[in-house]
């Protein structure tokens, strides 16, 4: 979670960024995330991403 004050920085971005390479080197394949829908700034980070996402009800997961 990033503070209010630090939203729209591109924070999540870079952690996400870092986070998926991480993840690749490790031979992770998928991440599922629980994110709320009018939680649009995360979304845009997942969209933005260039990964793979689907969305259903319950949650957001993605393929790396």
């Amino acid at each position: 979670m990033i503070g209010d004050a630090f939203q729209g920085l591109g924070i999540a971005s870079l952690l996400f960024k870092h986070l998926v390479a991480i993840a690749r080197d490790s031979g992770v394949t998928q991440f599922e995330a629980e994110v709320l829908p009018s939680n649009e700034a995360m979304l845009k980070v997942f969209s933005r991403s260039g990964i793979p996402v689907t969305r259903t009800g319950r949650a957001t997961p993605s393929t790396c």
